[in-house]
């Protein structure tokens, strides 16, 4: 995008008095330090590793075991019951009114639930959030019981990922991602497949599995919080990387809105 350079500011003992002239000047002079970006990467560096602590993306990210990456959002999410058992009501209201819609029209519907790497891994966590983190399951739990008690057609993501996770070993995050990697959208978009197949008796077909590759070059959702800590070191650490065959689907096509947020650009990709 455009960028415009800051001028150097005018002193005037207004300007000073009032703090004017020294936010000017600081951003005019920080535009114009050579080697500030080197700098500033140095200074997270020494804070990563000598103190396990970033204060960038305003200090929302939180270092937990083994270089594991954690957003203090879904932290907090899940040592606090956000959710008012009202707006938990009126969410499921909502939702039942636009599956009801939506089949009068003969569209199909499905509420996903996506996994959250805290609930998925929560044996990372720093110490100060893990016993909490483990015996905790207030928001997750209270949703599912609400869906539970209604007819909305849903598909628990955040179970799926978590039994798959201690069924194989497999973390299905990567360190420093926020959102499942590539495995873990495969296992959802199979299981996707699979129930809107047989609830609705649609012929929806999955790729094949070609090949799954290892290798330590994290890209795109893999690294998008290791990208924010802004170190000088690239991110090096084990990701998976998934080869598809591509499966001819017939005659029928389908067409398909998705309404959600960051989980379901793995899903659309």
């Amino acid at each position: 995008g455009m960028h415009l350079n800051a001028p150097k500011p005018q002193f005037s003992w207004q300007s000073f008095w009032l703090g004017e002239y020294q936010s000017q000047f600081t951003e005019y002079f920080n535009q114009r330090f050579a080697l500030r970006s080197e700098y500033v990467k140095l200074n997270n560096e020494l804070y990563y590793d000598l103190f396990r602590k970033s204060y960038m993306y305003k200090g929302d990210l939180i270092i937990g075991d083994y270089d594991y990456i954690y957003e203090r959002y879904y932290l907090d999410d899940y040592t606090t019951c956000r959710a008012t058992d009202q707006e938990l009501k009126t969410l499921i209201a909502d939702i039942e009114i636009v599956q009801k819609k939506l089949m009068e029209y003969d569209k199909k519907f499905c509420f996903i639930i996506t996994p959250s790497k805290v609930r998925t891994i929560p044996e990372f966590v720093p110490d100060g959030y893990k016993e909490i983190v483990l015996k905790n399951d207030l928001p997750y739990d209270k949703l599912i019981a609400a869906l539970k008690s209604t007819g909305i057609y849903y598909i628990d993501g955040q179970e799926i990922i978590r039994s798959e996770k201690q069924k194989t070993g497999k973390m299905l995050f990567a360190k420093g991602g926020t959102h499942w990697n590539e495995m873990g959208t495969a296992i959802m978009m199979t299981e996707i497949t699979r129930f809107l197949n047989q609830r609705y008796d649609l012929e929806l077909s999955m790729p094949e599995l070609a090949k799954v590759t290892t290798d330590l070059s994290p890209k795109g959702y893999d690294r998008d919080l290791y990208d924010l800590l802004n170190l000088i070191r690239p991110a090096s650490y084990e990701v998976e990387h998934l080869s598809w065959n591509m499966v001819y689907a017939g005659e029928k096509r389908y067409h398909i809105g998705v309404i959600g947020g960051s989980f379901c650009w793995n899903l659309v990709d």
